[in-house]
């Protein structure tokens, strides 16, 4: 069996490889001889961190993408990507919070509903899996969720406002499953990968450790606020409460560099109070989980 598989991948987000990795794990402890490919910004990295897969780059949507696509020349990896998913027994689409729009557009949303019907037109198995849906602004949104939904083969949301939100748009109840996040399928020692992070910290569960996923508001540079918000907590963490502190960067992109914003976070820190404080990678996305 041949899956596909489309989401947020190759984007320098944690979260989302986590979920792309809990889907391949899923899917090889039921079909050990499954044949996995992932949609990717990055193949390369992607078939870096994710044993025995492949990655593709996506391929265009429209006519005019395809035009793009050769007058760049790109035609050997547009043609490759097209090939794997002709060759597909089952899409999938998912995990992640991809189906959603906002006050200005919901162009984002309206890409993966392309790719469900493409792959509906190719005649695939296509599953939408450990997604959330919303908040959806539009009307137009809300109609073709509801027109494409219905003719996929399985859905599975995290949380119980997506089936609503669903059931909103026009999907039958009955073919939507309200599960946990996929990441919570996977083990501790399959999420937690790297060795010398294993060791410090999950070896000592004695300590006071708090790990901390930086909000996304945090890298707005002209609100200093949340950065002054962030700096008295770490500061009362580790003086009032004695915690040692694990930075996550879930963000590792060009537009939202998680790094970047938790040295802002720790500039001034004491060089006895920085020593509690860590960094769970620095080397890439591929040793954090």
């Amino acid at each position: 069996m041949k899956v596909s598989i489309f989401g947020y991948y190759g984007q320098g987000n944690i979260g989302d490889e986590a979920l792309l990795k809990a889907l391949i794990v899923g899917l090889k402890s039921v079909f050990p001889s499954v044949e996995i490919a992932a949609y990717s910004g990055k193949p390369e990295e992607t078939e870096k961190y994710h044993d025995s897969i492949k990655a593709f780059n996506f391929f265009p949507m429209t006519f005019l993408g395809a035009i793009k696509g050769l007058i760049k020349n790109n035609r050997k990896d547009m043609m490759m990507s097209f090939l794997n998913i002709i060759k597909s027994d089952v899409v999938i689409v998912g995990g992640g919070g991809l189906f959603f729009d906002t006050q200005d557009t919901n162009k984002w949303m309206l890409n993966y509903l392309k790719i469900i019907r493409v792959s509906l037109f190719l005649r695939k198995s296509v599953n939408v899996i450990g997604v959330s849906i919303g908040p959806l602004h539009h009307q137009h949104s809300r109609d073709e969720i509801g027109r494409v939904f219905s003719r996929v083969n399985l859905i599975t949301v995290r949380d119980i406002m997506s089936k609503d939100e669903l059931v909103a748009c026009g999907v039958n109840e009955n073919k939507i499953y309200v599960l946990p996040d996929l990441v919570f399928s996977l083990s501790q020692s399959e999420l937690l990968e790297s060795e010398r992070y294993n060791r410090k910290y999950l070896q000592e569960p004695s300590k006071n450790v708090i790990r901390i996923a930086i909000a996304p508001a945090t890298h707005n540079e002209s609100n200093p606020d949340w950065v002054r918000q962030y700096k008295s907590l770490i500061n009362n963490l580790i003086l009032d409460y004695k915690c040692e502190l694990i930075f996550l960067p879930f963000q590792q992109s060009s537009s939202l560099n998680d790094l970047k914003a938790i040295n802002r976070l720790t500039d001034g820190v004491g060089v006895e109070d920085r020593k509690k404080i860590s960094i769970a990678s620095s080397k890439g996305i591929g040793e954090i989980y």
